[in-house]
């Protein structure tokens, strides 16, 4: 694939996702950070919340690095909430960080 300056983009980007706390309370702030890379560039970085299914809720898209964003813990976590992050290059390809746990103290 090409990107828009006619670049051969062949790789997809890589990503990783790391939390600020991996235990929070309800209404405390969490802090998600991603670090991205491609052979050309990224685009942007979605950042997702994921149930117990396995569904997903977009967070927020970032456009430039620092690639963060802060997420308040909401009441109805039950006990764990889950967060991913994915990395899009110029050219739309893109790939997922592994899913990220934070537990949630009563």
């Amino acid at each position: 694939e090409y990107s828009d300056d006619g670049y051969y983009d062949d790789g997809r980007p890589a990503v990783s996702l790391v939390t600020s706390s991996d235990v929070a309370r309800t209404g405390d702030v969490v802090r998600l950070v991603a670090a991205a890379s491609d052979d050309y560039a990224i685009d942007h970085v979605d950042f997702y919340s994921v149930d117990a299914q396995g569904f997903t809720t977009l967070i927020t898209v970032v456009r430039r690095e620092p690639y963060t964003v802060d997420v308040i813990v909401p009441p109805s976590s039950g006990g764990v909430i889950y967060f991913m992050a994915r990395a899009v290059d110029d050219v739309g390809q893109f790939s997922d960080s592994t899913v990220v746990a934070v537990n949630v103290l009563p």
